[in-house]
């Protein structure tokens, strides 16, 4: 979660006929959009590069029940899966990008040639704003997922934490990002779980880099603007019977996980506690 300082309420024209309530500290500014979507801008010219996260508060922890993995086949369906699919456009705008999926979090990240930002923008908000469910490509979207899928299982410690979430957490956040090896989702079901989070209330946009902060939130403002008005569907969701849970690894020796979450450890205290655990399990799986 983001967590801006600000300082100092500034009034903002909007640069369309929807409303935008603004904050600014120097070059660091929150935007607040219709139906509650936040912009948080960084101006920073030391290099003619833009980064443009858009973050939606919602991941595999929200997978319908028996639909494992659902959350990470819509985003790489918006992503990769169109005819217009915003990674490609992207590439071809001589940028990057790629996505992330964890159990409470999709984010999609653009990086762009500050003169290309209009136009990539353009894409980025097309996918979440008029997504072309007829003309989607499933073979794409799913050759997409499997690549993250295999990159995920290929990480060091991803069967030790992944035998840690079954163990310690509810079944929904203990079930596996990717689901099973090979899941498989049809255009409908994947339809239905867009029109359920991919909503204004749930979204996140955050734009660092080489640009002028007043235009970029406009860009954002007509870019995203179909999403912007989007309700949640309340409709009847898809459900099947989960799948059997697999049995849970049991490793050889104990292996303990050690981390932060949040911002950076700031207070003496927490930084010698965590000094302490390293020296701990210095040298230890």
């Amino acid at each position: 979660m983001i967590r801006p300082l600000f300082a100092m309420l500034v009034a903002v024209a909007a640069w369309t006929p929807l409303a935008v309530q603004a904050q600014d500290a120097g070059n660091v500014g929150t935007f607040k959009l219709p139906g509650g979507t936040e912009v948080i801008t960084f101006e920073d010219h030391a290099g003619a590069w833009v980064v443009v996260d858009t973050f939606l508060d919602v991941g595999s922890a929200s997978d319908f029940e028996g639909y494992p993995g659902i959350a990470a086949a819509t985003a790489h369906a918006v992503w990769a899966g169109g005819k217009q699919a915003p990674g490609a456009a992207i590439a071809a705008l001589g940028g990057e990008g790629h996505v992330v999926v964890d159990r409470t979090v999709t984010h999609f990240q653009a990086k762009l040639p500050a003169a290309k930002l209009d136009a990539g923008m353009t894409a980025i908000g097309e996918a979440f704003s008029h997504p072309d469910w007829a003309g989607l490509d499933l073979a794409k979207a799913f050759k997409s997922f499997d690549a993250a899928a295999a990159q995920a299982l290929a990480a060091p410690n991803e069967a030790a934490f992944q035998t840690y979430m079954e163990a310690s957490a509810d079944p929904a956040m203990g079930h596996a990002i990717y689901g099973a090896p090979g899941a498989r989702f049809t255009r409908e079901d994947i339809h239905a779980y867009f029109d359920r989070y991919y909503v204004p209330a749930r979204t996140k946009v955050v734009l660092t880099g080489d640009f002028a902060t007043g235009k970029a939130v406009g860009q954002v403002v007509r870019s995203y603007a179909a999403l912007l008005q989007r309700q949640a569907s309340l409709g009847k969701l898809p459900v099947r019977p989960m799948p059997a849970a697999r049995p849970a690894a049991k490793p050889a020796r104990p292996l303990v996980l050690v981390g932060a979450r949040g911002p950076d450890i700031a207070n003496a205290r927490e930084q010698a506690a965590m000094e302490i655990l390293k020296t701990v399990f210095a040298g230890t799986p």
